[in-house]
């Protein structure tokens, strides 16, 4: 199973997306440069249940919550 986070910016900086479980624990962390990019997560190997999708950057830092089954 994929995860597939489509981002656009209108300025180029870098952002860091961390997928984290519900107690806390980093299960993956990549890194993006540029304006536009689609960015993949293989989460075949992840439990069923609430993750958030974290998104931190110069003037950026959100978090959403994303379910798996």
């Amino acid at each position: 199973d994929k995860l597939f986070l489509d981002i656009s910016m209108v300025e180029n900086r870098e952002l860091t997306i961390k997928i984290v479980n519900q107690v806390g624990m980093v299960k993956e962390v990549q890194s993006l440069n540029g304006k536009r990019s689609v960015m993949e997560f293989d989460v075949s190997n992840y439990s069923s249940g609430i993750y958030y999708l974290t998104i931190i950057g110069e003037n950026v830092n959100t978090i959403q919550k994303v379910v798996i089954q």
